[in-house]
């Protein structure tokens, strides 16, 4: 066993724990989890331990989980229980899965590291926390609703300001500031995950926003998807619903990501040399730009996105404030920062698209082009039909690190997921049309 092998066994040992809770994720990105007895030998966690058929019946069996020991995590609210992500291995010869979403990033990784490259990442993500929600359902056939409050709303008795407002307001009117400051203590102590900043987001009504520190991208990836799983199991807890669905209610402002991007070569960064702009700084934007429209598939993944994404000037521009691709001084070195994200997007897929659009950008010395007028600004798709429609004209830049296997499955969910959202009647519709 390696370093990290000793180190999970040491965890083990040293604090009594009881439980292995086994996370992984299927091919429609959503976490999964098995729990396990810890008295499982040092032969399954290196090997591995039996993954269901059921959970991935396309694939050749039999399937395994087969831990991270980098990635373990002491659970500090489930007693003498200790968390680790998993890879799926599949067949006799314990090949990886290609339908791991994990497996996605690894690979974008190592085609990084065969070029000698280091990618780097610092996300950031804002999202929401309801004190109540509840779904209503007048039958499970003729109605359905969701109802939603928050001790920030500024219609309750509770409030102590009238304004929409959220960026950087102080206590007592953020008044989740506590959730915040324990999210932030669990992921930078049981789970390692630094925390660069936390505050509250930009509506008045419950929305947090975090950041990370930079990562090597795999371990950012991971950071963001254990960011999640800690926010919804602490609010959980106290009775409320922590949410990163980007749009949960049309009157509020979306949920986002955002990522900071740092590459090195021979431990330089390529961005900048001695605080001057590179040529490799615009090759990397301009093969974003030139992939935007098919990136969306990715980082606005779901139908939900392009309604948050209709209500914004979704126009592909560069270089200010607020344009999908920025560039930041970060300690004294040039950074690449995309904000073509939302809060639901999977970071395994959409940090490994945004990468390998900005390394087919370095190796084909893409210039980006003048978007400083907005008549030369081409628009992202404002559908997820849209989306798939653009992917399906622009496919090779991420053809390396997806597998066909994988992009079938998931355009087959994303076509599905279009059709049942087309059949669905929602309660705007309703409103608009019970009394014609």
């Amino acid at each position: 066993m390696d370093k990290y092998d000793d180190e999970l066994v040491d965890a083990i040992n040293t604090n009594n724990i009881k439980w292995i809770d086994l996370q992984f994720f299927t091919p429609d990105c959503r976490m999964r989890r098995c729990t396990v007895s810890a008295t499982s030998n040092s032969v399954e966690l290196r090997d591995g331990f039996t993954l269901s058929q059921d959970m991935l019946p396309t694939v050749i069996p039999p399937l395994y989980l087969v831990p991270d020991p980098e990635t373990y995590a002491i659970i500090p609210w489930a007693n003498n229980t200790l968390r680790v992500l998993c890879k799926i291995e599949n067949g006799e010869d314990r090949g990886r899965c290609l339908k791991d979403p994990r497996y996605i990033i690894e690979r974008l990784v190592m085609n990084y590291k065969s070029l000698g490259l280091k990618a780097q990442v610092s996300p950031a993500i804002s999202f929401y926390i309801f004190d109540t929600f509840s779904i209503s359902k007048a039958s499970d056939v003729l109605s359905l609703s969701a109802i939603a409050d928050s001790r920030e709303n500024a219609n309750t008795p509770n409030t102590m300001w009238e304004s929409r407002e959220g960026h950087y307001i102080t206590s007592p009117e953020d008044q989740f500031y506590p959730f915040r400051a324990q999210l932030s203590d669990i992921l930078e102590g049981q789970f390692r995950y630094g925390v660069e900043e936390h505050r509250h987001g930009d509506d008045a009504y419950g929305k947090q926003y975090l950041r990370l520190k930079f990562l090597d991208v795999k371990n950012s990836a991971d950071g963001i998807e254990s960011l999640k799983f800690v926010a919804k199991s602490i609010a959980a807890m106290n009775g409320n619903l922590a949410t990163f669905m980007p749009l949960p209610f049309s009157q509020l402002t979306p949920g986002k990501q955002s990522i900071m991007i740092r590459i090195e070569k021979n431990m330089l960064p390529i961005f900048s040399e001695d605080g001057r702009e590179t040529d490799a700084l615009f090759y990397f934007i301009g093969g974003i730009i030139e992939h935007a429209q098919a990136l969306a598939l990715f980082t606005y993944s779901t139908t939900n996105s392009y309604r948050a994404l209709r209500r914004e000037n979704a126009l592909i521009s560069w270089g200010r404030r607020n344009d999908i691709v920025e560039i930041k001084h970060v300690e004294k070195e040039l950074v690449v920062q995309v904000n073509m994200l939302d809060s639901a997007s999977s970071p395994y897929l959409a940090y490994s698209a945004i990468l390998c659009a900005g390394l087919d950008g370095l190796k084909k010395k893409i210039t980006p082009p003048d978007t400083s007028k907005k008549s030369k600004r081409k628009h992202l798709p404002l559908s997820l039909e849209d989306a798939i429609a653009a992917f399906e004209s622009d496919p090779t830049f991420i053809k390396s690190v997806i597998s066909t296997e994988f992009l079938e499955d998931y355009l087959e969910q994303k076509v599905k997921e279009i059709e049942e959202m087309k059949k669905a009647v929602s309660t705007e519709e309703i409103r608009r049309y019970i009394d014609v």
